[in-house]
């Protein structure tokens, strides 16, 4: 909604130069030149200001990525886990034991990948 904001304000700048023209012939030379340096600040804090926001949106699309992907992994670690779950409960082939220590030597393994591609 702030992005549009700022795309709908092109009118009012455009409007405000035209002001500033007009009252070139009627104001004095020095007032025209305090206005003038008083619009170009207002355009560069306009520009700063759209500018962050294009950051902080940036920043935020990033952070709902992460949390996307962070929810799909848990999801598929919940499924693992109920399957798993599942095949103790029938078989007893499955030593809780024995599928602790697989999950440990995968994670270590996967942390040791991370820090490598880091």
């Amino acid at each position: 909604d702030y992005l549009k904001t700022f795309e709908s304000t092109s009118g009012v700048r455009d409007r405000l130069r035209d002001k500033e023209r007009q009252l070139r012939e009627l104001v004095s030379a020095e007032d025209i030149h305090l206005l003038h340096q008083r619009t170009v600040l207002l355009e560069k804090l306009w520009d700063e200001l759209h500018h962050r926001l294009l950051l902080k949106e940036d920043r935020l699309q990033h952070g709902v990525n992460e949390w996307r992907e962070f929810n799909d992994r848990y999801d598929r670690l919940m499924e693992w886990l109920t399957g798993m779950e599942a095949k103790v409960g029938v078989s007893q082939d499955y030593q809780v034991e024995d599928l602790i220590d697989r999950i440990a030597s995968v994670s270590a393994i996967q942390s040791i990948a991370n820090i490598t591609f880091e």
